[in-house]
């Protein structure tokens, strides 16, 4: 019963997999020091710790460099780069900001700029970086999202084929018990008949001991007899 209800949600699983593959980009807004500040909004249906994951590859990989906010002992949902050059988002340097939040089973992560005079990138005064920030989004989207959904059916594949195997193990420790099961009747049929043999030796021992104990109270009786009949003629004379 375990592994028909493992197989079940394997299949379950495989199936959100493949259909659960929903990511937005729109714009947003997030509150950030205090104020909401213009951002490029991603909407993925993947747990925030593996989006957190993802991007920090994501930024490692395209702008060579390393997150502040998430390492080995931080994953903290508001993540930054230092005032860097980036050439995909700007000519000068700029400080890429990540800030991630929960809706549901869904993770948004908004991507926002700041510049070294610690204004930020926003639609309306600085349109076209903004613009850049949604290239950045789409970017790390075509990135991370198809390998994730790989890894997690290459995980599911791999789960269906263990439990299929287990079965296959169980179908198989199934037919040792039934074979187990044939011998342990063969051999109470076999102890059966023996015990059955033994009770009707025992029976024949019993007939055998009440008649010898019946002739030997006849040969005590017959001797007993012959016993006064001496008596007697001893006696006459």
């Amino acid at each position: 019963m375990k592994n028909k209800i493992n197989l079940v949600a394997l299949i379950f699983l495989t199936f959100g997999v493949i259909h659960a593959q929903k990511s937005d980009i729109t714009e947003g807004q997030v509150k950030y020091e205090e104020k909401l500040r213009d951002a490029a909004l991603i909407t993925v249906d993947i747990p925030k710790d593996e989006v957190k994951g993802g991007f920090n590859d994501f930024v490692r990989d395209h702008f060579n460099t390393n997150l502040k906010g998430y390492g080995f002992l931080a994953r903290k949902d508001e993540v930054y780069t230092e005032f860097e050059e980036m050439p995909l988002l700007a000519d000068q340097a700029i400080k890429l900001i990540g800030s991630f939040k929960e809706r549901g089973s869904e993770t948004q992560l908004y991507l926002l700029a700041q510049w070294e005079d610690n204004s930020f990138v926003s639609k309306k005064n600085q349109e076209l970086t903004f613009q850049k920030l949604f290239d950045v989004a789409r970017d790390f989207l075509e990135y991370y999202v198809p390998g994730y959904y790989a890894e997690k059916l290459e995980e599911s594949n791999d789960a269906y084929e263990n439990a299929l195997s287990d079965v296959e193990k169980v179908k198989k420790e199934l037919q040792k018990s039934k074979e187990d099961l044939r011998d342990l009747k063969r051999d109470i049929v076999e102890k059966e008949s023996e015990i059955s043999e033994n009770e009707n030796e025992l029976k024949t021992r019993e007939r055998t001991m009440m008649k010898k104990k019946e002739e030997l109270e006849e040969e005590k009786e017959r001797h007993s007899d012959a016993q006064e009949r001496l008596s007697a003629i001893l006696r006459s004379r």
